[in-house]
């Protein structure tokens, strides 16, 4: 409903074909030397974890603290942008509170939406801050949702980045075979935003 089926741009330098016209959007071309069978994608979210307003739910009342916390998000991310482009993070952090809010999350996962990546991005000090100003259910999902620290990112070599990139996001997608509900919840709605932004790339590279 709020988002378009959008097929990737096809490369003439990556699909030499001569062709002028593009090729039917109902037969998409897998690119070469990627085979369909080596493609892994993760397993949806349970059930339990997605809550909405097609279930019946009512919408999450937004207090002070919502305000407070996309304020405190405002100025932890400062002048960060989205990977690739001048958009700013903040844009990110409010997609994700409202698509956790659209499938009925709660004020706090709304607010850990908003500030599931501050630990992550910009330090370790911010987990004790977020704990003090927004209380141990949202610090709980943030730290959820981080899978490594600033710090620990900014020290690593870059030859050894990408493996330490894998080995990340591996140990990131065990840990959420035990997560709580509301965390799957906030992780899920991050996934799809960056999804979404990642295929709008593809259609306007």
């Amino acid at each position: 409903r709020a988002y378009r089926n959008i097929t990737p741009k096809r490369s003439e330098e990556a699909f030499p074909t001569g062709r002028e016209t593009p090729p039917d959007p109902a037969h998409p071309v897998t690119p070469p030397n990627i085979h369909p069978a080596d493609l892994s994608y993760p397993a949806p979210l349970p059930r339990s974890a997605i809550k909405g307003r097609h279930q019946g739910h009512n919408m999450a009342a937004l207090t002070h603290r919502f305000i407070r916390a996309l304020d405190y998000a405002r100025e932890a991310h400062g002048e960060q942008r989205r990977k690739g482009s001048e958009v700013t993070y903040l844009a990110h952090l409010l997609g994700v509170a409202a698509l956790v809010l659209e499938h009925g999350g709660n004020e706090d996962q709304a607010i850990a939406g908003l500030l599931h990546d501050v630990v992550e991005d910009c330090g370790r000090e911010h987990e004790q801050r977020i704990r003090e100003d927004f209380g141990p259910i949202v610090v709980a999902i943030v730290m959820d949702c981080t899978d490594g620290v600033a710090e620990d990112k900014a020290a690593t070599p870059d030859w050894q980045r990408l493996l330490d990139w894998q080995r990340r996001k591996l140990a990131y997608l065990a840990h959420l075979d035990t997560a709580s509900d509301a965390t799957l919840l906030v992780s899920g709605c991050d996934k799809l935003h960056n999804a979404h932004a990642i295929f709008g790339d593809l259609d306007d590279p």
